[in-house]
């Protein structure tokens, strides 16, 4: 076995599909050079010139400190008696149309929904909003763009084939209304963090307004730390083989118990200090898929399904029912989004004894393996050219939106009316079972403030995952094309991807060799990663130059 080295690589997320190519034969846009791979739009050549001034919001004292470096500063409590930020209200009185996929099922229609109602007259503006549930999403950006119906405001991620292009000729340059100094008009808005804003930036113009989610996008390998205390298998493993151990020592389908609810090959591939899908080394781009260590990360993998060690449905199944076999202690282990902490720990409220962690993944062969940083950007809001004689409302009910944790129109907006939505428990909001209903309509795909650690009443679950965040943090690497754009990436990026994904599951579970990921890689190489790569690079110097 190789000796593992810590790598000086990087990480993005995985291209998550494409749209109709006939959506760029209707824009008639050239190819332009921007953006990224990754279900987040990442921002193309950003050159320092074009970012929004920073200026953070001083805010309710952390009861536990953030970084930045990455970690998320941390609340016991809501913070009492919450302060207006911003002055007046930000809309016109005319109707704000909005396009954007619903973050889970459809909210209730306006006229049915307190919360929605009272959102509007806050604004002063009524957001009309059209919403699409998340599976049919990129159908329906592709036809509304094709058509020419996008409204005022859309949310985007990157799933546009030529998204830069796409950019160019439909959305408004917010350049003039944001760059340097311009945003401290809207302090809310120059509160989120310049790795944010790059994410809006495509050949030095910013073309939106990010959704900033920092580390939540990261993915980490949960434990029921009940479950393995009550077998005696609590320690943290210090290698590939104890993981192994662990995993074998916990399993037990004769009790409808598996260690691992999926495979979780990100973090094996951390154990094997794999990149973070692209690395640059001195302007020369690699992929992860290359590395000498890809194969003994394969042969990992083959040998915790072989062990059956993972939930024999779990190839047959998806992320929704693998957090259902954690909750039920099915399996004790799954990978999911640092995102996914807040939800695992509201539904283990009802589960006695219910106690979770995560842990960073140690080296294969001891020592430390790395932790693939997310992206900072959940997607990014658009406003359309057409609504230009419009901009500095909806941008000042954008900056409304934007209002940090701790203030009272962040309070409204995550928890809605009081003694209607919520209840105070001293200073902390609980829903109420019409809240939980009615928050569905909260535009989460609009944008939003950076991220906050809170847990309403829970403030060991609030520690546990600071004290997480705080060893994952020291570990974390990034994919090095955030930033940067591949034309090959963006129309052919996601079809290969998906292939070589159908590769890697076929030698996990055995249908063919681990021998037979060195083809693959050719195959991969010859119709899109070198063209990829040269891309990356090219754009990569670009920006060093700008």
């Amino acid at each position: 076995m190789k000796t593992y080295k810590k790598s000086e690589l990087s990480r993005r997320g995985m291209l998550r599909g494409t749209l109709a190519m006939s959506v760029i034969a209707v824009m008639g846009a050239p190819v332009l050079t921007a953006c990224g791979d990754g279900g987040v739009p990442v921002g193309a050549n950003a050159g320092n010139a074009a970012l929004p001034t920073f200026v953070k919001f001083p805010g309710a004292p952390a009861d536990l400190p953030g970084n930045s470096e990455g970690v998320t500063e941390a609340y016991f409590t809501y913070p009492a008696n919450p302060p207006k930020m911003t002055e007046g209200t930000p809309g016109d009185g005319n109707p704000i149309t909005v396009m954007m996929p619903a973050a889970n099922a459809i909210p209730p229609a306006t006229g049915q929904n307190a919360y929605a109602q009272e959102l509007n007259k806050r604004l002063g503006s009524e957001l009309k909003v059209a919403w699409t549930p998340a599976a049919d999403w990129s159908q329906k950006l592709a036809t509304t763009i094709a058509g020419d119906q996008l409204p005022d405001v859309f949310n985007l991620q990157n799933e546009t084939p030529d998204f830069p292009a796409m950019l160019e000729a439909k959305a408004l340059d917010l350049t003039p209304y944001l760059a340097g100094d311009a945003i401290k008009k809207y302090p809310a808005l120059a509160n989120i963090p310049t790795d944010s804003w790059r994410g809006a930036v495509f050949n030095g113009k910013i073309f939106g307004l990010p959704i900033p989610r920092g580390i939540t996008t990261s993915r980490v390998l949960y434990r029921r730390e009940d479950i393995l205390e009550s077998l005696g298998a609590a320690a943290v493993p210090a290698s590939f083989v104890d993981f192994m151990d662990l995993c074998k020592a916990v399993t037990d389908p004769t009790k409808n118990r598996w260690a691992l609810a999926s495979l979780p090959m990100i973090f094996v591939q951390e154990m094997y200090q794999l990149p973070n899908y692209w690395a640059e080394n001195e302007g020369t781009f690699s992929h992860l898929f290359e590395h000498e260590n890809m194969k003994d990360a394969l042969e990992a993998g083959r040998q915790l399904v072989a062990a059956k060690v993972v939930n024999p449905d779990a190839f047959a199944s998806a992320q929704a029912q693998y957090k259902k076999w954690f909750d039920a202690g099915t399996a004790v282990m799954v990978e999911d989004s640092l995102s996914a902490w807040q939800g695992f720990q509201r539904r283990g409220v009802t589960i006695p004894g219910f106690k979770m962690a995560a842990h960073p993944a140690p080296g294969a062969e001891g020592g430390k393996g790395s932790f693939w940083l997310g992206d900072p950007n959940h997607s990014i809001t658009a406003i359309n050219k057409k609504a230009k004689d419009r901009v500095e409302t909806i941008l000042n009910v954008f900056n409304w939106l934007s209002a940090p944790f701790g203030t009272e129109e962040n309070m409204f907006r995550q928890y809605g009316i009081d003694g209607i939505d919520y209840e105070l428990s001293g200073s902390d909001p609980i829903m109420t079972d019409q809240g939980t209903l009615e928050i569905k309509a909260n535009p989460v795909y609009l944008t939003g403030a950076p991220g906050t650690l809170y847990i309403s009443q829970d403030e060991q679950a609030v520690r546990a995952r600071h004290e997480a965040e705080e060893a994952l943090v020291p570990l974390a690497v990034k994919d090095a094309s955030n930033g940067l754009y591949s034309a090959t990436a963006s129309r052919s990026g996601a079809q290969q991807l998906s292939a070589m994904e159908a590769l890697q599951n076929d030698i996990v579970q055995g249908r063919k060799a681990v021998s037979d990921w060195d083809a693959g890689v050719k195959d991969w190489q010859s119709k899109a990663g070198d063209k990829m790569r040269t891309e990356y690079e090219q754009a990569f110097l670009q920006l060093k130059s700008s």
